[in-house]
């Protein structure tokens, strides 16, 4: 929104010079704008010292609401027109007699103002009107708002000067002038402005005076002004499109009118008409299909009825030499990696890359140097990534006929939170729990059903919230057949995972059973999917009302279902993504088989869903001793097992040794004879 500047004279001071020195230059044309509520219509409050502009102190665009100006609805059954009379009443918003400071800034304790207001209510049309003779023409039906008859309002009585006007600014909305017309009482009014070659023009109303109290008698007075919308009229203009080729153009006009309307879309002022890659060029949606650069240019509607014609605005359709065949992938990978971005682009004309890191609302440009290379290719490498590498690479791809954008995320874990495919496991990000992403909460979206707790929140029936690690938990009421909370995460085939949380049965809020005559069941599930096919499907054991309350208990998912595409497999404590998964969704469900919902809720905290990588053991011998290395994730435990006899039944435990997410090294005498050493992921 262009704001409305102030005039740093006396108004009347302001009239009287302009009328002897206003043009040097001869319009080319004749506008003529009436009270036509299908326009945009904008709200500006300049406020003043008593003594009017001499003592300007601020300006600030207003809701119209609170400008007290409004559109009475036509509800007319056609849709057109929209509104029958514009109402503008003296402002009530800033009264405070309540500021005790000396002197107050609104309103003194008996009301009395200390301040002036030009309230305008106004389209603003830019540089449209530029070099045009403006005028701006309608009808008063009423104006019971007492009226200031010297150059400034009064304060006390209370008396306004109520105004047509046409403003004029620059390009840039530095105030060049006004013209204006008094509005005493019922009849026509009429303000011409001719507008300069490069200006920009507003035109509306104001009133120009003081607060009053809500609910005082000139409170209820007002001006009121016959609405004459245009016939037919645009509600809402195509916008302008930048696409690479291959791409689909859609663009879209919405429009009244008081008989049925026709349309018709041209590009160079030449009418389209469906066939080949266009389609709707006689509807309000105009389609282009695998869009090519020879489809670039000014488009715009014509909108029909039996009043007449309108023109939308012209918009530019620009469809860039560049087609991309592959965009970058988004990554997550573990602090110290290498991370490599690529896309693929085609163009007849040679291409230019500027790869841009996007973190915080910060756009910066890269530039190859110690851990960057590529900054300028269709391939960008970033080494020795840390967490504060986390957020948006953009390639910025560039040809003769423009530019476009492609982007993927990155984000960097630390070795301890790499393991953990999950964001926000213990539900700590969000303790409002307004924004509970990247967690979906399914079939409940009541709050009292479902939400984000901590050590101060209480159970239903009495007594705090038990969390079992961090600062919150989450919880679910059965508040449907099935409700629940899930995540999904991207997955590969191939990929070992384990699954696990804890869960807590609150005596004060226990999960129904006998005592209601309810059946249910409740469990942590794990689904491998392509999309929305779930492949596979592992769970834990089902938790009743048979499940020891006040107590955490983890339940790993182990247990192979029939739900999917895949057959059942037996019992695995690692879970493998089948063939053709894209991602696994980690899901608690709560099942009401009968009469549960609204009695029990189950607690839950610390999800784990862990990606196992294999160990790729490297053995050699150092002096005396055997030193057994290997890449070790964060928060997970390995096994160091050995057998001196590859036919000895049982292999024997050595120790556990703990991941830190880089490699490990452990060291062990040499023996006289064979040892056979391996690691287990835990």
């Amino acid at each position: 929104m262009k704001p409305i500047r102030h005039h740093p004279v006396p108004i009347r001071t302001l009239l009287a010079t302009l009328a002897a020195s206003l043009l040097v230059f001869n319009a080319s044309a004749q506008i003529v704008v009436k009270v036509d509520s299908t326009r945009t219509w904008l709200g500006f409050n300049n406020v003043t010292e008593t003594n009017g502009f001499a003592s300007y102190v601020f300006g600030s665009a207003w809701g119209l609401a609170d400008l007290r100006a409004q559109f009475i609805p036509a509800n007319s059954p056609t849709g057109w027109p929209l509104n029958t009379v514009g109402v503008l009443r003296p402002n009530t918003n800033t009264f405070d007699n309540t500021d005790m400071n000396v002197p107050p800034f609104w309103n003194y304790p008996d009301g009395t103002p200390n301040k002036l207001i030009e309230a305008n209510w106004y389209v603003d049309v830019f540089t449209n009107f530029a070099g045009q003779t403006v005028t701006f023409e309608g009808t008063v039906i009423s104006n019971t708002i007492p009226l200031a008859t010297g150059e400034l309002p009064t304060v006390s009585p209370p008396t306004w000067h109520v105004v047509a006007f046409i403003k004029e600014f620059t390009p840039t909305y530095g105030f060049i002038g006004i013209t204006t017309v008094e509005l005493t009482g019922p009849g026509p009014f009429s303000v011409t402005r001719p507008i300069g070659p490069n200006s920009a023009c507003q035109y509306g109303f104001y009133t120009f005076g003081p607060n009053t109290a809500p609910n005082s008698p000139e409170a209820m007075t007002g001006l009121g002004v016959v609405v004459e919308d245009s016939d037919p009229a645009i509600l809402t203009e195509p916008a302008p499109v930048t696409i690479t080729s291959g791409g689909t153009v859609n663009l879209g006009v919405q429009a009244v009118g008081a008989t049925p309307l026709s349309y018709q879309w041209k590009r160079f002022g030449t009418n389209l008409v469906d066939g080949g890659n266009i389609s709707g060029a006689t509807t309000t949606d105009l389609v282009i299909a695998n869009a090519q650069p020879s489809d670039s240019g000014p488009y715009l509607v014509t909108v029909t009825d039996d009043a007449g014609s309108v023109d939308s605005q012209v918009v530019q359709v620009n469809v860039l030499d560049i087609l991309i065949v592959d965009e970058p992938d988004d990554q997550r990978v573990e602090q110290g990696s290498t991370v490599v971005f690529s896309v693929e682009a085609t163009s007849s004309s040679p291409l230019t890359y500027q790869w841009k890191f996007v973190s915080g609302g910060t756009t910066n440009n890269l530039a190859d140097g110690a851990n960057v290379s590529g900054a300028h290719t269709d391939t960008l490498t970033l080494s020795n990534v840390q967490v504060a590498d986390s957020g948006t690479y953009l390639v910025t791809i560039s040809t003769g006929s423009g530019s476009t954008d492609s982007d993927a995320r990155l984000l960097v874990k630390t070795y301890e939170e790499y393991s953990n495919f999950l964001e926000n496991p213990g539900f700590d990000n969000d303790p409002d729990g307004l924004d509970e992403s990247p967690w979906v909460r399914f079939e409940v979206t009541d709050p009292s059903f479902g939400a984000f707790q901590d050590a101060q929140d209480t159970y239903f029936g009495g007594g705090n919230v038990n969390v079992h690690a961090g600062t919150y938990v989450s919880f679910t009421t059965f508040g449907a057949e099935w409700s629940g909370i899930y995540q999904d995460v991207p997955a590969s085939p191939g990929q070992i995972f384990t699954a696990d949380m804890w869960f807590y049965n609150p005596s004060t809020d226990a999960i129904p059973g006998p005592e209601f005559s309810a059946q249910n069941e409740s469990f942590l599930e794990v689904q491998f999917r392509a999309g929305g096919t779930v492949l596979q499907q592992y769970v834990t054991p089902f938790m009743d009302h048979t499940m020891p309350k006040d107590v955490w208990i983890n339940l790993q998912a182990t247990n192979a279902g029939t739900f999917g595409t895949m057959p059942p497999t037996s019992n695995a404590k690692y879970l493998v993504a089948p063939p053709g998964t894209t991602t696994v969704r980690f899901q608690v469900t709560l099942h009401n088989i009968a009469n549960s919902i609204g009695n029990g809720s189950l607690y839950y905290d610390s999800a784990r869903l862990m990606l196992k990588i294999p160990v790729d053991l490297q053995v050699t011998q150092t002096g005396n001793n055997v030193e057994l290395s290997w890449k070790s994730q964060g928060a997970t435990s390995y096994q160091v097992q050995y057998k001196d006899n590859l036919n000895d039944p049982d292999w024997i435990d050595l120790e556990v040794v703990p991941g830190t997410g880089q490699v490990v090294t452990r060291s062990y005498p040499l023996t006289p004879n064979q040892r056979l050493y391996r690691v287990l992921t835990l």
